[in-house]
């Protein structure tokens, strides 16, 4: 007969007081390791940046040196690099990323003599759609049928 049960732990526990830990978790051998699982759902991940719509757009640049420099874009592990003020095709969940990437300034307000400073979201990059596309493929001979007509 046990000492002290206690009714919260599912183990029983042996006359000494000792949790009985001979029972084996099922399935934990069978199961992938973690690196493995990553792995795999990145690769999944990727392939369905991979099969979405594409966009050609154009990252404008700003006037500070900061504000010219390429721009890394990442998401799912899947990641490009974009010049300022060249057309560019990436998959159109990157453009999200452009869309969600905001900074928070202050805008001094003057109201009846005193000023008030209020807090404003800006969108940090500045970009211009020129066409959407179902595959990278298509998206790619756009962009050279552009090219050929200028």
């Amino acid at each position: 007969m046990p000492k002290d049960k206690d009714m919260t732990n599912t183990q029983e526990v042996t006359e000494t007081g000792a949790a009985d830990t001979s029972a084996e978790v099922k399935g934990v051998d069978d199961a992938p390791s973690t690196d493995a699982t990553v792995a795999q759902r990145e690769r999944m991940s990727t392939n369905q940046v991979r099969k979405g719509r594409w966009v050609r757009i154009v990252l404008a640049s700003g006037q500070e040196e900061a504000e010219r420099a390429p721009v890394p874009i990442a998401v799912n592990g899947y990641q490009c690099l974009l010049k300022r003020d060249e057309e560019g095709i990436i998959p159109e969940s990157l453009l999200n990323v452009l869309e969600d990437a905001v900074e928070t300034r202050p805008v001094v307000v003057e109201e009846g003599g005193s000023r008030k400073v209020t807090w404003k979201k800006i969108k940090r990059f500045s970009y211009m759609v020129v066409g959407t596309y179902d595959t990278k493929a298509e998206a790619e001979a756009a962009a050279e049928a552009a090219k050929d007509s200028q």
